[in-house]
């Protein structure tokens, strides 16, 4: 991987989206969630009292393994990740973080972005 495609990472109003295998790619998803755990963290914790975090993930292309490959970098920040059973929507995601007081939830999503794109 070239160090120009490790860099593309550009924050929208509604979080972090790239086309997958270009600026969407494990390196850039760790940097991502290692710096969204720490944020988390430093938010919430003295509110919730829980290290839990939701990984969600929608129907895209390999969504659900590029959550499942973001729970050692979870664990690796202090944090306990609750991976989801299947897809899930983005608000339901949030809704089950403050219904369940836990710390938050981390989705795996690009939104209403082209199918080649995740975030």
């Amino acid at each position: 991987m070239d160090q120009k495609s490790t860099k593309n990472i550009n924050f929208g109003t509604d979080g972090w989206r790239g086309i997958i295998g270009f600026d969407f790619h494990i390196e850039n998803l760790r940097k991502v969630v290692v710096a969204a755990c720490q944020e988390l963290k430093y938010q919430y914790f003295e509110e919730v009292q829980s290290l839990k975090v939701l990984i969600g993930y929608d129907r895209r292309f390999m969504a659900n393994k590029f959550a499942e490959s973001i729970i050692p970098y979870v664990k690796a920040s202090g944090l306990e990740p609750i991976l989801a059973k299947t897809y899930v929507t983005t608000p339901s995601c949030s809704f089950y973080a403050k219904e369940s007081k836990i710390l938050g939830a981390l989705v795996i999503t690009a939104s209403h972005n082209p199918y080649y794109w995740l975030g």
